[in-house]
């Protein structure tokens, strides 16, 4: 599951290695088209699941972590533009969006366990 990158990750990413501000972030991050930002996530879950992956150097724990200082809207707006973007998927990939949905619930109820 290699990583594709998108153009639009040149511009973003940069942006990560100072402080930045949650909101404006964000909002760069949701005006992405849908089927592309839904596809870098599930590349990016897809990527930690391998073997030696270093989850603090991804991109998505970046995100996360810029999430958690946002407000409930833009957080809600995101996932709204992720999941948007998982049904304009091919079947294919939108299958494979789904697995790995399937294989997050689980870890996210155990983690409010």
């Amino acid at each position: 599951f290699g990583h594709v990158r998108r153009p639009w990750e040149e511009q973003l990413w940069p942006l990560m290695a100072s402080p930045v501000d949650p909101s404006a972030f964000l909002q760069q991050l949701a005006r992405k088209p849908p089927a592309e930002l839904a596809s870098w996530a599930v590349d990016q879950v897809n990527a930690l699941s391998q073997p030696g992956a270093d989850v603090q150097q991804s991109q998505l724990f970046q995100v996360a972590g810029v999430l958690g200082a946002a407000p409930q809207e833009q957080r809600l707006a995101l996932v709204q533009n992720v999941l948007s973007g998982i049904g304009e998927m091919p079947a294919p990939k939108r299958a494979e969006a789904l697995r790995v949905c399937m294989k997050l619930g689980p870890m996210a109820e155990a983690q409010r366990a």
